[in-house]
């Protein structure tokens, strides 16, 4: 019995006088590595990870994203319903600290203009979201839509939260509709 056989069966073997509860689960089998092995079979090779992703791979697949949506109907944002998204997003305590803590407090307080602005009760959340619009058309970036990343933050993306930021410090650059 080879070295790595026989430490696997030794350390992966429940002893028998286990003073473990009948209704604990066993505890995770190793192998002589370290390695997990309890999807294999003792003596079996684990499945081989997947290749790392390239960015030609990532280039291929945003052009296949791209050539798609591309035969989708666009259907423009309704701007006021994006608007009221972004100060709803942006009057959340919770929102704001979670973002603040993901993106860095130096960045998050480079938006604090921007922020008071979306939140102040003169503001007119249709204009709002006609400035959203015009940063997603400039920074080819939909993911920055108010509606998507509010769902994305509350299924606990925080990445999110970079997107956040973005968002807010391109709107101020964004040309008032008329």
């Amino acid at each position: 019995m080879s070295d790595a056989a026989s430490t696997e069966s030794y350390v992966s073997s429940p002893s028998s006088s286990s003073s473990q509860p009948a209704d604990q689960p066993d505890p995770p089998r190793v192998d002589a590595t370290g390695a997990d092995a309890t999807t294999t079979s003792p003596g079996a090779m684990p499945s081989p990870s997947p290749p790392p992703r390239t960015i030609d791979d990532v280039a291929r697949e945003d052009a296949a994203w791209r050539l798609s949506a591309a035969a989708r109907p666009h259907v423009r944002a309704d701007d006021a319903v994006e608007g009221a998204a972004l100060r709803a997003l942006l009057s959340d305590y919770e929102t704001c600290v979670r973002c603040e803590a993901v993106a860095g407090a130096a960045r998050w307080r480079a938006c604090d203009a921007a922020r008071a602005a979306i939140t102040a009760e003169e503001t007119d959340d249709e204009e709002t979201g006609f400035r959203v619009a015009a940063v997603m058309d400039a920074l080819d970036a939909p993911h920055l839509r108010p509606t998507g990343m509010r769902a994305r933050l509350e299924k606990g993306v925080d990445a999110t939260c970079h997107g956040v930021v973005t968002l807010l410090s391109n709107l101020s650059s964004m040309k008032r509709h008329n």
